[in-house]
């Protein structure tokens, strides 16, 4: 074939490619503008609030609730920023991170006011908990694989939380245990708004595992939610 055929012919071929997306970059480099944003909760604020609320004795299952959530919220914290490092240019999972840090902190307060012992070991990823331990060595392996997978992931342990604090909310008349779980709930539900849009970026679905499909619906198609309100 003469050169000047070939080279014809590879660029007729490029333009073809390039009209139809094949740019040659990875499938996983999308440009993403989400239009909700994570926000850093002010945990000074929090704490305040919470200090000045009347507390009142609690049952065993006040206790154990008090004690998953802190599970919940440090899970929430050490995976995001396990996946952070993961794939470090998807600045969600710091992100939330970053403002999951603040609930966990503020956990540890609910522990050290009621005299609770926290199960929870310091080093990221590590859990008291056998069950939770393999879910989080399951999850960061399963993180690893794409940047879909890590949202996948990272939706999944918010909608455990909200699920969770929806429930704990419900059995507690405490004001002061009301108040911070009502706080985390709002962080978790605009969390989750958050990282659906990534998903739907990245061509992913993520169906609920804990809170009802209805739920997840209305809440990813209302809008940003404020914190601090008693």
């Amino acid at each position: 074939m003469p050169r000047s055929l070939f080279i014809g012919i590879l660029f007729v071929v490029c333009i073809l490619a390039a009209a139809a997306g094949c740019t040659g970059q990875p499938a996983s480099r999308v440009i993403v503008t989400p239009t909700v944003t994570i926000t850093v909760p002010n945990g000074d604020t929090a704490e305040k609030t919470f200090n000045a609320l009347s507390r009142a004795p609690l049952n065993d299952t006040e206790r154990a609730d008090i004690v998953r959530l802190q599970e919940d919220q440090k899970y929430i914290t050490d995976i995001n920023t396990i996946l952070a490092r993961q794939h470090p240019d998807i600045p969600v999972f710091q992100n939330i991170a970053n403002a999951s840090i603040v609930y966990q902190d503020a956990d540890n307060v609910i522990l050290q006011r009621y005299g609770i012992t926290t199960p929870e070991k310091d080093a990221q990823g590590a859990f008291s908990s056998q069950k939770l331990q393999s879910t989080v060595d399951n999850d960061v392996n399963t993180g690893s694989n794409s940047v879909r997978d890590a949202l996948l992931v990272s939706a999944r342990g918010e909608d455990m939380h909200i699920a969770d604090l929806e429930a704990a909310i419900g059995r507690t008349d405490n004001p002061d245990i009301q108040f911070m779980d009502r706080q985390e709930l709002v962080s978790s539900r605009n969390n989750l708004r958050t990282i659906s849009q990534w998903i739907t970026a990245y061509k992913g679905v993520y169906t609920p595992s804990f809170i009802p499909v209805d739920y997840y619906k209305s809440l990813t198609s209302s809008p940003v939610e404020q914190v601090l309100q008693k």
